[in-house]
């Protein structure tokens, strides 16, 4: 996980969460294919993927957050 990722997991960050969205992508570490998406809490995300409650990636764990960015739409973060 990228150091400087912490702050953007963090729940309480300083401003609400609905005003960013954060596109990451996760790598398996069982097979290196890559899975992008975009969130407003990526450790949540990350949790869900490593846990197995993501049908499409269970077989594929687990997942490390090996690149993201943050945008303050979903507009932007979709493109």
């Amino acid at each position: 996980m990228p150091a400087n990722l912490p702050y953007l997991i963090n729940p309480k960050f300083h401003f609400p969460l609905n005003q960013y969205k954060i596109k990451f992508a996760l790598q398996s570490k069982l097979d290196n294919s890559f899975f992008v998406r975009y969130t407003i809490i990526i450790k949540k995300m990350l949790d869900e993927h490593n846990s197995g409650k993501v049908r499409s990636t269970s077989a594929r764990r687990p997942f490390e957050v090996v690149y993201y960015e943050v945008y303050f739409n979903q507009k932007d973060a979709l493109h």
